[in-house]
Order: structure tokens, then sequence, then C-alpha cells
């Protein structure tokens, strides 16, 4: 699975049909709000009703768009109960949110509907004559999705003679990197089962409610002078705040937002990517510690710091009963790293290793909750950033209503996805499996790394300007230099 800019998105013309969740009040029960969800009700809600044009949230998204094919004749009926099957068996999918009190903390409540009751509105939008017409069409379908009126996702399809186009588009507030591969694997299998008459058979999938109700009960005596916020008070800038800036010159005032240079980079082939994988595993390290050390060693040297800051979202799926289900599981943590000049790339990775096993052992507090915590004393830095790592905020000065806060800029975020090891996994490359990010705006440097069968890759979103492209024409291809060299290297690196 690639993940790609939405510039890329299969665009083929047929016919579009298209499915979003119907009403259906019958059977309704109060869920739990997860902390990353409320964060993402609060922001959505605070740049809505922002004066500043340059937050207006229809600059700001960062949306997933999914994508998978079926290389035969397709059979509409077998992939809508296929989405049905897929909405029945997912309770983050049929959750609705209304948002706390604007300025209040929390508050934010949910409610879901019972998995007998969920249905799904059937449209056929007819056949648009050229691939701008049919990109327009997906267009204004994704604008359709809204957090806070309740839609949450939009699932549709290109229909042609011989193939089929699946779209999945969801609300960041119902997923994560790996619910990308979560949904193809659930929604592709399901209709390969329907096609030939027969139910489908997945792996159990357990409740993103039930996820965010344990959340709450483990957080519910949080404090500030808790222990378990002292690795976050160590990774507090000096202003108070979680979110230390990039530290070369990206041409941006503090929380100015420029549309998104984004593209995707092949760093390694499979076989550059298995070898990177062996010099660094025989170091203490893996192959998202090597490229980090790639990363931090040429900050450095291009003037940056000693030691490397950042933020990584953190996984808590596991291998358990949370990894087929969909939602938003990742819990982004600050980490920091040394690339001093006196150590060598093994001493680095090693490093990188350890301080990344150490952040992980913190993911289990809220980002959001941690923010607020130890941010109280500092009002005026506290800030909207997504956790996710990927989402903009407003200029400097720019007031949001999110507890009368202004908000800095974004940290240089970075995630890891092996998608080799996710839910099917093996018929990737025959379900042609994309994962899209329609992101706007940004005001920091995001990379994405991510793993396939075809080798490993970076999404690489970057501000528009000519400052921050000149760090990125010289960081791509030191990036590849470094790691193919890494991976060429003997045991030592």
């Amino acid at each position: 699975m690639l993940q790609l800019p939405i510039t890329e998105l299969d665009v083929r013309p047929g016919r579009v049909l298209t499915w979003r969740l119907g009403d259906a009040p019958e059977r309704r029960t109060p869920g739990v709000v997860s902390y990353n969800q409320e964060d993402q009700l609060a922001t959505v809600r605070a740049l809505r009703e922002a004066a500043d044009p340059a937050v207006a949230p229809e600059s700001l998204a960062c949306q997933p768009v999914i994508t998978f094919e079926i290389r035969r004749p397709p059979d509409p009926r077998a992939l809508e109960a296929a989405l049905l099957h897929f909405v029945r068996r997912h309770d983050a999918l049929r959750s609705s949110f209304r948002p706390g009190t604007a300025g209040a903390a929390g508050g934010a409540t949910c409610e879901v509907t019972d998995a007998r009751d969920a249905v799904l509105d059937y449209r056929d939008l007819g056949r648009p004559d050229s691939p701008a017409a049919l990109r327009t069409v997906l267009d204004a379908l994704f604008k359709e999705i809204d957090v806070l009126a309740g839609r949450l996702f939009v699932l549709a399809a290109v229909v042609r003679e011989g193939s089929a186009t699946v779209y999945l588009a969801f609300d960041h507030s119902v997923y994560d990197g790996l619910s990308a591969a979560v949904a193809v694997h659930d929604v592709a299998t399901a209709y390969a089962a329907y096609a030939r008459g027969a139910e489908p058979d997945l792996p159990p999938a357990e409740s993103h409610v039930s996820f965010s109700r344990d959340q709450r009960r483990r957080m519910a005596t949080l404090h500030a002078g808790d222990g378990r916020l002292e690795y976050w008070k160590q990774c507090m800038t000096p202003d108070g705040g979680l979110c230390p800036p990039f530290p070369l010159d990206l041409g941006l005032a503090p929380g100015e937002v420029r549309p998104a240079v984004i593209r995707t980079d092949r760093l390694l082939t499979e076989t550059g990517t298995r070898a990177l994988y062996e010099r660094s595993r025989a170091v203490g390290g893996g192959i998202f510690a090597a490229f980090l050390a790639a990363l931090g060693i040429w900050v450095r040297d291009a003037g940056g710091p000693d030691t490397f800051s950042g933020f990584m979202p953190v996984g808590a799926r596991g291998r358990g009963p949370y990894e087929h289900a969909m939602g938003w599981f990742a819990n982004p943590v600050p980490v920091r790293f040394s690339v001093a000049a006196d150590r060598d790339r093994a001493a680095i990775i090693a490093g990188i290793r350890a301080a990344y096993t150490t952040a992980a052992q913190h993911a289990h507090v809220p980002f959001m909750l941690a923010r607020r915590l130890l941010t109280a004393a500092h009002a005026p830095h506290e800030g909207t950033a997504s956790p996710h790592g990927s989402a903009t905020v407003p200029r400097e000065g720019a007031t949001v209503p999110h507890g009368g806060a202004t908000v800095p800029s974004i940290p240089c975020a970075f995630s890891y996805i092996d998608y080799t090891r996710s839910p099917g996994a093996a018929q990737h490359a025959a379900w042609r499996a994309r994962h899209h990010l329609r992101l706007s705006h940004c005001n920091g440097l995001c990379f994405w790394l991510h793993r396939t069968a075809t080798g490993l890759y970076v999404y690489l979103a970057y501000p528009d300007t000519p400052e921050a492209a000149s760090v990125m024409s010289g960081l791509r291809p030191a990036l590849v230099r470094t790691l193919r060299d890494m991976a060429a290297s003997p045991a030592g690196l």
C-alpha cells in the first residue's frame, strides 16, 4: 500500500456510485469520546469559528482517501453488501459526536447507532465524461465529510465495464494510518465473499468505543503533578509548550500557514530495504531509527542542533484485539535524540532506538490531556496543533476560541508504518491498494515513512516557500544517499 498525494488519485471515468450512513434513530446508545476525538472536535469547531480566513477548515483539512481496484467485471450489489458489512463491523463508523462548549475543556459527547440499524443511503451520480469531471465529482463528495454534522465517511465506487475503483474517505476522528489497511482488507475481502455467494470470514475487530472508555477510565485521576507526566515535562519547551519548532528556517513566521508541497519518494528498493533492516538491527536499531538518524544528521550538518526533536505517533493496536479495528489508536509523543558529531552512525541509531522505546513507554498518556495539564500555566502558548502532526494552525496572534489560546508552529513530525505486516498485506498489489492524503496547507515538515512490498517510501509535506524548498532540495537526495550507504555498509554502518 502506497501513501500518495491526492493529486495522484485514480480518476478513470465510469459510473459513480456513492453510499453514506443513513439516519437510523431507533437504537442509539451513549458512546465514549477518546481524547484524540475530543481534540479533533475542539479544533474543527475552533477553526470554524475563527475570524481569520487563513484557518478556514476546508483549507486545513488532512483527510485520507483510500482506494483499491476490482479487476474484473464488478458486482455493485456485492459491493454494497460489503460496504454495509464494513460499517456494521466497526462502531467508530457508526458514531456521531457533539463537541463541548466552546472554550471549555472536555464535554464532548458521542452516540452510536446499533449495528442492526445501520443502513446505507445509495446515490447514482451518473457518468462523468472526463478525468477532470470525475475529479470534480469526487472532490465534492469528499467535502461532504463533516465531523460536526456527523458525516464521518463517504464510500464511493467508479464502476466500469471490466473493473471498478473503490474510494473510502474518512474524517480523522475515526481513522489512523493503519486504518487504511484495515479498511481495504475488510471491504475487499467481504466483496469477494459476497460476489461468490458466501459470507465474509474476517478476524474479530474490537470496539473503538471500548478503547475510548478504557482510556478515559485509566486517565481519570491524571493531574499536573502526576508521575505519569514526568517524561512529558522533560520534553517541554522553554515557553511551556510541547511543540518545538523545526530548527532550520522554513521562511515562516511562528504559526503562519502556507500551501503545502506534497510528494512521495522511493528511498530504497525492497532489496535495499531488507539490507537496511539487517544492518540497523545489527547495531540495536531498525529501519525507522536509521531514517531518523539520516534526517537528524543532515539537519545538524545544515546548521541545526546536536539534539533533534520532533513528534511521532505511537500505535496502541499491537497484535491484540484492536489489530483489525477502525479508529484513531495512535497517540503522538515527543521524542528527542542525539545526533552529535562525535557519535558514529551506529551509536546514533542505537540511541534513537532507546529514545523511541522510552517515548513509547509514555504513549499511554494522551497528547491532548498532557498538553492541557502541563500548559495550563502558559495559556498564551497552548495550541490546537493536530496530534497527528499533519494539520495546520493559524498565524501567531490569531486567537482561536479554544480556551482563548494562540497556537505555535508544528514541529517536525514523522511516522513509520510497515504495510508488509498489516492486515491484507499479501493482497495489496492485487488490490492496487493506495492511501491518499488531502492536505492543502502546512507550517512544518511531515515525513510519513512507509514500507511496502516494493521498497521503502516517504510521503513528504512542507510549506511552499523558497526557504522550505531550499531545505528540501538538500534533504531529499541526502536521505536517499545516506540510507543507501547504510544498506550497503558492513554491520558497523
